[in-house]
């Protein structure tokens, strides 16, 4: 059986019979990192959008983009904490984000989050999607 383990610093290393067999970059400060059930590499975090990753190519196969800017039109930075997937669809990604929004993508219609909504005191462990 394969794992992997993910770095802060986003370097992906792939194991295989305790030895590293491969190894990548999935950019900077990464917060969050899983494995999707189709077998792909999820990640996000701080200035970090969501992506998908092939773990074949090593390339992105989805990147969110940002929510619109806010009412006063700041822009939202992006701080990705938790992410995770429901076992049935791995096309839908559940996220909470630093300052306690849960968003939710589905990465076969678009990039931006088709759901959103602020939620308590924190998202750092979040479960269900």
């Amino acid at each position: 059986d394969n794992f992997f383990s993910v770095s802060k610093n986003g370097h992906v290393y792939i194991w295989k019979d305790e030895e590293i067999s491969e190894k990548f970059k999935l950019g900077d400060n990464i917060e969050s990192c899983i494995l999707s059930p189709d077998n792909k590499i999820v990640s996000g975090g701080k200035e970090n959008e969501l992506k998908v990753w092939d773990i074949e190519t090593q390339r992105p196969v989805f990147t969110s983009k940002n929510v619109p800017r806010d009412e006063l039109d700041i822009r939202v930075p992006v701080w990705i904490r938790s992410i995770t997937t429901p076992k049935s669809d791995p096309n839908i990604l559940c996220v909470g984000t630093h300052y306690h929004q849960y968003r939710q993508y589905d990465t076969r219609t678009k990039t931006a989050p088709h759901s959103r909504q602020i939620l308590g005191r924190t998202t750092d462990n979040l479960t269900n999607c």
